[in-house]
């Protein structure tokens, strides 16, 4: 067997994807893996039904929202804090702690101050900074966002090894707080993948009976393919164009750039009707999903649709491989993370459109596996252009991803970088 490990996750654990997969592979390499995290949303199978994993559910946040911004927080901490310390106390010893940043407070230094009294090494994965995200709501010359930032490079120089998801954040770390990190960018699991046509046809046939959007209202059951006499699965003439878009619904995504283009493109297609419908998925749960709901709901667009779903987990790898092109709105508060939504695209061979910021360009390789915008302006003439015949473009982007695809392999990257850490 392999050492033990304790993987601490102070938010959602399947939403988050990174860390699930540490989990997997980490028992492949025959380490037991206790999990410590919340699990607002039910486990997926792969996890529930791994014998070499077990669960330890934090003690749900109490509601503190009557009080003042300021105690609210506190209170907040202050119960994480011992709900988080507690759990640790009651895991057997592992020989290392794997924890998510962010959240850095209190997670950090909550698990630094078991490490020294366990006597076990943990390892930070740095997905962002969790000061730059305070800073979005309180700005960046807030008492707090200052503090936590103390707290965030104090106790984070104190880990055994860290890990990052992009070379800028290396760079960072290192100038910052002097931490040095091995940088593993986010790659998809060997589950997604792309899709033969068959497959895409069965699930777009139940997405049609799901939401109306996808029904054609004739016996193929579905507006994207259709089946031969023969058995073959063919696209349909004048098919819509498929859209996806994940997020978690957050303030540095801004859906309103979506949204605009959606109205340019609407237009633009009522007038040229060479230009195809478009559906537009948008996947995932948030703070600010209820916000975009209402929004979306009084827009009357004539040929264009959007759902937001909440996919099972194999449903979403089906309709991310099923789309035709994905759009990326992620901006990152630090501008050093790279999106995880993309790499699942990446994974089943679909181009992405993403919006621009730092280090994206360390993901995206423009016109190679997908553009980058700046604002709905440039996303709408660019869904104009990708989406007019023969589509020359998309083909050969898609084509480009296909012949890279081994290039964005979970398990290959995690062995090369992670492994050796916990061997």
């Amino acid at each position: 067997m392999g050492p033990s490990v304790a993987v601490v996750v102070l938010g959602d654990f399947e939403r988050s994807p990174r860390m699930k997969y540490h989990c997997l592979s980490l028992t492949k390499s025959h380490c037991n893996v206790d999990i410590v995290a919340y699990f607002d949303t039910p486990v997926s199978e792969e996890i529930a039904a791994n014998p070499l994993i077990k669960i330890y559910p934090l003690k749900t946040n109490s509601s503190f929202s009557s009080c003042p911004r300021i105690i609210n927080y506190f209170m907040k901490t202050l119960v994480q804090s011992f709900s988080l310390l507690i759990t640790l106390f009651t895991i057997t010893k592992p020989d290392f702690v794997l924890l998510q940043n962010p959240p850095s407070v209190p997670t950090i230094p909550i698990v630094w101050f078991y490490s020294v009294i366990k006597g076990v090494n943990f390892v930070i994965d740095w997905h962002n900074y969790g000061h730059t995200i305070l800073a979005l709501s309180l700005g960046p010359n807030h008492l707090l966002v200052k503090i936590y930032r103390w707290c965030e490079g104090f106790f984070g120089s104190k880990s055994y090894h860290n890990f990052c998801v992009s070379q800028a954040m290396a760079d960072d770390l290192l100038k910052t707080w002097n931490i040095e990190a091995d940088v593993f960018y986010d790659r998809s699991p060997d589950s997604f993948k792309p899709l033969e046509s068959r497959n895409k046809y069965n699930f777009l046939r139940k997405m049609a009976q799901m939401f109306p959007p996808f029904d054609s209202g004739d016996d193929s059951g579905s507006k994207f393919y259709e089946e031969c006499e023969d058995g073959e699965i063919i696209e349909k003439k004048n098919r819509p164009f498929l859209l996806i878009s994940g997020t978690s619904w957050t303030e540095d995504e801004d859906f309103s750039i979506l949204l605009n283009a959606l109205d340019i493109y609407d237009e633009k297609s009522c007038a040229d009707t060479s230009l195809p419908d478009l559906i537009c998925v948008i996947t995932g749960k948030g703070p600010l999903k209820t916000y975009y709901q209402e929004i979306i709901s009084d827009r009357c667009w004539t040929r264009v649709s959007v759902i937001l779903p909440w996919l099972t987990t194999e449903d979403y790898r089906r309709m991310v491989s099923s789309a035709d092109v994905g759009v990326s709105l992620h901006t990152s508060s630090s501008q050093l993370d790279l999106p995880m939504k993309i790499i699942d695209l990446f994974g089943c061979c679909v181009p992405v459109l993403a919006v621009s910021f730092k280090c994206l360009p360390e993901l995206v390789i423009e016109d190679y596996n997908g553009k980058i915008f700046k604002d709905s302006k440039e996303l709408a003439i660019m869904l104009q252009k990708l989406l007019t015949q023969p589509q020359t473009d998309l083909k050969n982007m898609r084509k480009n991803l296909l012949s890279s695809r081994k290039e964005f392999s979970w398990d290959i990257e995690w062995n090369k970088v992670v492994k050796p850490i916990f061997s």
